[in-house]
């Protein structure tokens, strides 16, 4: 089982290579569906393996990267400066879990939890506005003296 945990993380640094230029080119080219597809392959990839290997820290990473992959690649998160500046970040992190597995040691606990929580904070409050400006510029929310869309129609008014 050991020898399979060896080779599963030397394989992460393919991921993690796919992780950092997919970055890069969001950088630049933050709307390219491929690249944010690309983001989200390689971090599900490492948390489904990570869960196999009981990399309990690895798993909470990456799946809360991925969260914000899956929102950028649906179109419902804004791949904004911010966002993909704390990916970054988290990939950094990730990172550092993984090669601290791979050597057999333990980073301090919650070393990853900073990193994880900023995304989602950004993640977060990003949605938030997209969804407050969405509720704002939809005709169906007019006019009814509420900003909730009017969903029981057949009521008098």
């Amino acid at each position: 089982m050991q020898q399979l945990k060896l080779k599963f993380l030397k394989e992460c640094e393919g991921n993690i290579e796919l992780l950092r230029s997919s970055l890069a080119s969001a950088s630049t080219m933050p709307t390219q569906s491929e690249t944010l597809q690309d983001l989200f392959r390689a971090v599900h990839s490492i948390k489904g393996g990570g869960g196999f290997f009981d990399l309990d820290r690895v798993v909470w990473l990456a799946e809360t990267m991925e969260e914000v992959c899956a929102s950028l690649v649906s179109g419902s998160l804004a791949p904004t400066g911010s966002i993909l500046q704390a990916l970054k970040c988290a990939e950094i992190v990730l990172t550092d879990l993984l090669d601290a597995a791979a050597l057999g040691i333990e980073l301090v606990q919650g070393y990853e939890k900073s990193a994880g929580y900023e995304l989602e904070s950004l993640a977060k409050s990003s949605l938030e506005r997209t969804s407050e400006m969405q509720i704002q510029n939809d005709p169906s929310c007019r006019g009814s003296g509420s900003s909730l869309p009017r969903t029981n129609a057949w009521l008098p008014r």
